[in-house]
Order: C-alpha cells, then structure tokens, then sequence
C-alpha cells in the first residue's frame, strides 16, 4: 500500500512540473545560436557554422534564408545574399554514468546492461574519429563515496567495446550519491566541450534507484542536477534497471528537466530499449553551414549575429576582421591625339566637321586581393557625365569595360585639351576615380570661295560702250608714255641714257627642289641664300611658306634648316604636329641630323597636303630635271 501510495505522489509531482514547465518553455521560446569556424578567406563571402538549439536545448530544423535573420555589426544582411546549407553529421560527445551503489545488483542484469551500453557503437550511432565517449562510475568500497573514471576519453568505438565486454559492474560495500555522479560528468564536459552548445553533450546514467539521500530529497537534489546540466546545453538520458521501477522519480526529474529520456532497461530487449536514446541523440547532430556576402566595405573587426542585431549574452556570436582598400581604376583611351579636319564644301551654317568619337578601356583591380563586383560605372568628358551603368548593366564578373567619349562638341580651331574622367563603385561601397588627358586639334573651316559680285553680263546693251571707253583710254595712256619717253631720252647725255642693271642676287648656299606639294611650286628650285631658313605654313614666320593660310598637315613653323662651317647643312624639327622625315626616317623633334646632296626631306603627311623637297648644294642644277633613268651616288 505504501508503494503505490509513493508511486502516486510521484506521478502527481511530475503532472505538476509539467504543467509548471509548459508555460516557462512557451516563455523561452527565443533560440540560442553557436557561431564557429569563421572564414573570411574569399571575403567579401564569409562562411561559418551554426548550431541553432530550442528553449528545450534540441536542435532547429528546416533553417533556410527566409527565416534566419542574419547581422553584421548590427546591419541586417540581406536575406539575397545568404545562403543555408543543413549538416547531420555534427559530433557528439558522450558520457556514460554506472551508479554501482550497495544496491545496485547488476549481476542480474549485467548482459542486459552491456549490450544497452554497447549499442552506441554496435547500433551505429557511434562514428570514429568524430564522436567522443567516456565511462565512469559512482561508487563507495567503503572508504568514501566518490566518482572514478572507468575509461577516458576516446574517438574509437574499439575502446567503448572492449572496455564494456570485459567489465562485471560491481556492488559497492556501501551506499553511493549517485545524483552526484551526474554532477561530476557535468564538469567533465567542461574538458570535452570546451564551448557549451557548439556541439551535442550528453550524460547517460544507468541506476537502478538512488539510494542517498532519501526519495523526497532526491527529487529536489535531481532537479537542480538538471537545471545546471541544461543551463550548459548538457541532456540527461536516464536508464533504471529495477523491474519494478523502484523510486523512479529521481531518475524521471534529472532527464526531463533536460529534454532528455527515461527508460527502463529491459532484459530481454536491451538493444530496443536504448535505441530511442541513441535516436534521439542522433537527431542532435544537425548544424548548418552559412554563407553570406558582406555588404560593408569598411576596415576592422566584424561581429555576426544571429535573430538579433545585439550580441547575445547566451550563446555564441561570429567574429573575424578584414582589411578592405578602395579598387585601382585604370583609364586608357585608343589615342592621345586626334585631328579634325573640316568638311570639304560645307555650306554656310552648316556644321563643318563630321562626328568625332574616342573609345577608351577601363579597368579595374584590387589590390587587397578582394575581387568583388562593379555596382556602378560614370564616364564623364571634361566634367560632363556621358555614360552611367549600374550593376545589372555591367558584365558578372568584369574586371574591364569599354567605353566611348563623344567628342563632336569640340570644335574650337587650335589646340583643345579635352579631360575624360571614370568613377567606380564596388558592391562594398569601395569608390575610386580616374582621369585621363587627350589632345584634339580642330583644324579651321574652309574658307568658302566668294561669289563674284553682279555687274555687266555680254548680254547687257551697255557693255559695248564700256568696252569702246575702256579701249580709248587705253590707247591715251600709251600715246602719253611713247612722247614722255622720246622727250626724255633726247634731253639726256649718253651715259644717262644707259639703263640701270638690277642688283645681282646674292649666290645660293642650297637649292630646295619641291617634288610634292603646292601645285605652284613642284618642281621649282627654291634658293637658300643664308646659313638659317624657316620652312612650315606660315608666310609671316617662314622664309618658305606652302599652302599658305589653308588646312595642311604641314605646321606654322614646322622646320628649320642651318648651316655652319663646323657642321655643314642641318635639319631640325620644331616641334611640329605631323613630324618631319629625313629619307623616309622620323626626326626627333628639336633634335638637329645632317641633311647631303640629294636627301629627301618631308613636311607632315604628303597624303593630307604635306611636303615632300629634295635638298640640293649649291644651285641644284643637276637634280632640276631629274628623272627616273638618273643614277644617285
């Protein structure tokens, strides 16, 4: 009668701590997060591992992107930029407690008790090199009650086997605190997990009652057994060998106050009976593998934060620290140098040069070994936004761009210096900017032909009498000129009458022959007279001018030609737009090369109205009439 009466007490406490516990899980209802194994090796992608644990310290299943709500220093990450990857094959640490108090008389139950404990690895729930399981037992030989570890720590089943196989789980001389033996694994897994909750712990105790202290204190000693247990994410798993489930509740209070199980061993069905704890531990091993892309670019330490965007106090949150450097942008146009020439014809009012355009490459590289994406490209020329793409317009990927400069708004005669310009913006928020300086010489319009005013046509009836006036004054001013003439030549001595010589020009140094250029200069001797001379387009400055006042690739002082007694002749370019060649070969500007007998010599570009002379000592005589069959030395 006294049994059942105590069975029924305990089965009312434990209704009581049921309904008691239903509403405090509802309250703990917020999950706990582990963060570990950071790597920011391929930053801006971070990777890590999480385990999610439940306010009854089970495992979170069915975590994807949608419901994780991932931070960084406290900015949500985008749910876009996550990804959620499930694991089952996290490790698990284990430790078995045998209570060997006075009473526990395994020797009934001792195959029983083996094959339960050898069901981890002949079940297999165990997995080398991954898993960790240790054995101890409480006991008491009389000389104290106390807690002596069996087998130690290990990650091969081999051990667990052998060690069960060859061991007969005494009776001790006296009576033992079993609760406390759980207390002990509890320290333990401060060695085995160093981390509480990063990976699954489990206590598995084996008892047939718990013999000190009394059942009415034992239950308050298993409560608090287990409150410290699961407040370090540890579940308790009870096993009771008595048949009769003697004091029970003891055993029940230390592994539902975890979560965990109560069972009774069976001796027929061992195995099966233990199964559902190993099952059950099984399911503790998920973990997730998550990866994020950063979407900061700032330098420094990062936190990652699971469910909330402060650090939580339970739990673990993700640390790492990067160091981010602004991209390297290189701007690179096709040319440094463009001409526009004018159209020829190009009526008044008209635009009179066509479209003009320049591409350019941009390229882009970081030099902190972070590649990461271009989310926006500005091309502007002189200051002026031309172009502007955003990321889904740029190429995945791309580290290089082409892009174009619109240059048909330049069309000041002369020299315009234009400034292109790039900026760059990354997916980190990194920006950087390029500039880069092209010449665009605009050549002036064309000089239209003036159209001959209106006046007398043949048709006209005056025409005939202009024409008689024209000729009778005409023949007045010849009359005039014959009598002044013979009037003055009779009135003048003899050596009067002699007419004056002209000065004889002074003897040429070195004739310039023109082979190609103005059509009124080809082949027309040019005399050098003097040791300095100025050749280009400029009649003012020049001391010989071709196409003069019209667009010629030919500069306004393009070259000079010296002579001294040291050095002889010489050809220096100055400075010109299109070169000078001497034989065929460039000159370098500002560079004086001796020019001989019969060298050619070329002014800018002969097919865009350059000049090409053949230079010549002395008169030239003999290169005035050259030709092809002429042999030159």
């Amino acid at each position: 009668m006294k049994t059942k009466l105590t069975n029924l007490i305990a089965a009312l406490v434990l209704a009581l701590s049921a309904l008691v516990s239903a509403p405090v899980a509802l309250a703990q209802s917020v999950n706990t997060y582990f963060i570990t194994n950071v790597d920011a090796g391929h930053f801006p992608k971070i990777t890590f591992r999480l385990r999610a644990l439940d306010a009854n310290n089970h495992v979170v299943p069915d975590l994807t992107s949608a419901n994780l709500s991932l931070f960084e220093n406290g900015k949500p990450v985008p749910p876009q930029n996550v990804q959620v990857t499930p694991h089952n094959d996290g490790p698990l640490t284990i430790v078995f407690v045998i209570d060997q108090g006075a009473q526990s008389n395994y020797q009934a139950v001792q195959n029983a008790l083996k094959q339960a404990i050898s069901q981890l690895v002949d079940g297999g729930y165990f997995v080398d090199g991954r898993d960790t399981v240790k054995l101890v037992v409480r006991e008491n030989p009389g000389t104290g009650d106390r807690t002596t570890t069996k087998l130690g720590a290990t990650q091969q089943g081999r051990d667990l086997l052998n060690f069960v196989a060859g061991y007969n789980f005494p009776r001790s001389a006296a009576r033992t605190k079993g609760l406390l033996g759980i207390d002990d694994a509890v320290a333990d897994m401060s060695q085995l997990v160093p981390v509480p909750g990063q990976q699954d712990a489990a206590i598995i105790f084996f008892s047939r009652l718990i013999e000190d202290p009394q059942p009415s204190v034992a239950a308050t000693a298993a409560q608090n057994s287990a409150s410290d247990a699961k407040a370090r994410f540890i579940t308790i798993y009870s096993v009771q060998t008595d048949s009769a489930l003697a004091d029970q509740q003891p055993l029940q209070l230390a592994a539902l106050g975890t979560s965990g199980k109560f069972v009774k061993l069976l001796p027929n069905a061992a195995s099966a009976s233990v199964d559902v704890i190993y099952q059950a531990l099984a399911m503790q091993r998920q973990y997730y593998t998550v990866s994020y892309t950063s979407p900061s670019g700032e330098t420094g330490s990062r936190t990652i934060t699971i469910g909330s965007a402060a650090k939580p106090t339970v739990g673990s949150s993700g640390q790492y620290q990067v160091t981010v450097s602004p991209p390297l942008v290189n701007l690179t146009p096709q040319t440094q140098f463009l001409r526009r020439a004018p159209i020829p014809g190009a009526g008044t009012g008209q635009n009179p040069y066509s479209p003009l355009s320049l591409r350019a490459t941009v390229s882009v590289a970081w030099t902190d070994g972070i590649t990461r994406s271009v989310k926006q490209l500005d091309f502007s020329v002189n200051g002026v936004r031309q172009t502007s793409l955003t990321g889904d317009q740029l190429p995945a990927g791309a580290t290089s761009f082409d892009v174009v400069a619109n240059l048909t708004d330049i069309t000041k005669p002369g020299t315009n210096i234009v400034t292109l310009g790039v900026r760059i913006l990354d997916a980190l928020g990194s920006e950087a900017s390029a500039t880069e300086r092209v010449t665009v010489e605009v050549l002036p319009p064309l000089t239209p032909t003036p159209t001959p005013a209106p006046g007398l046509t043949l048709d006209n009836p005056a025409v005939p009498i202009v024409l008689i006036a024209i000729v009778l004054i005409l023949l007045i001013i010849v009359v005039v000129l014959l009598l002044t003439r013979r009037r003055g030549s009779s009135g003048l001595p003899q050596s009067s009458r002699t007419a004056k010589r002209p000065p004889e020009a002074p003897p040429a140094i070195a004739t310039l022959i023109v082979l190609q250029g103005p059509p009124n200069m080809l082949n027309q001797p040019l005399r050098v007279t003097k040791p300095r001379v100025l050749l280009g387009r400029d009649a003012t400055s020049c001391d010989f001018a071709f196409y003069a006042g019209q667009a010629s690739s030919v500069s306004g002082v393009h070259a000079e030609l010296s002579y001294t007694d040291q050095s002889g002749f010489t050809i220096r370019d100055s400075s010109s737009t299109n070169g000078t060649l001497l034989n065929g070969r460039r000159l370098k500007a500002g560079i004086p090369e001796t020019v001989r007998d019969g060298d050619e010599i070329t002014l800018g570009d002969p097919d865009n109205r350059g000049v090409k002379i053949r230079f010549a000592t002395g008169q030239g005589a003999r290169w005035a009439n050259d030709d092809k069959t002429q042999i030159r030395m």
